[in-house]
């Protein structure tokens, strides 16, 4: 019978810490996920209207999508708003409309071979602009016009992720907004 030689192999402080560090931001990444998805899924319908930062809103609903975006393959670029745009708003909601856009974005890109999508604030005038642009050939005319409409689906599937009973308008969903330099 032949001897099983076993080498053993010391981990350096170094070794230990790079591992302590990719724990850490697993864990992080997990939390962060896990609060959005908690503030995403929930009814706000009641909760009153706070103060967030525009330019957060929008990381936190590209973290929930952070797998559907690796795995479709898709080069997202957010350009924040340059100054810091405080936004009275129900987050949960707002995070709703960004999740959705993107995620849309995505599905309407995933068979092209160059998959991307810019996301772009800019304050102009006295309006804060939110562009979200996708690689897509955009949306044909006799689907904008409906798009509004109550219940319209174009898919011919019922997604309860992004279906909303909710009945609300943009306007009460962000009350207000201020910028600072």
């Amino acid at each position: 019978m032949q001897g099983i030689q076993l080498q053993k192999k010391y981990a350096t402080i170094e070794d230990i810490f790079n591992v302590g560090h990719k724990i850490e931001k697993t864990v992080h990444r997990i939390s962060k996920i896990i609060k959005g998805l908690k503030s995403f899924s929930r009814d706000s319908e009641n909760d009153p209207y706070e103060d967030f930062d525009l330019n957060e809103i929008i990381n936190e609903s590209l973290d929930i999508l952070t797998d559907k975006i690796k795995q479709n393959n898709v080069k997202i670029t957010f350009t924040p708003v340059e100054s810091k745009t405080i936004i009275q708003c129900r987050e949960s909601d707002l995070s709703q409309v960004f999740v959705n856009l993107i995620s849309n974005g995505i599905d309407a890109i995933k068979d092209l071979k160059d998959k991307w999508i810019n996301i772009s604030g800019k304050v102009k005038q006295d309006r804060l602009v939110i562009t979200v642009v996708d690689a897509g050939a955009g949306i044909p005319l006799n689907i904008q016009v409906k798009m509004f409409q109550p219940f319209f689906n174009k898919m011919g599937k019922l997604d309860l992720v992004k279906f909303s009973p909710k009945k609300r308008t943009p306007n009460s969903i962000v009350r207000y907004c201020f910028y600072t330099s």
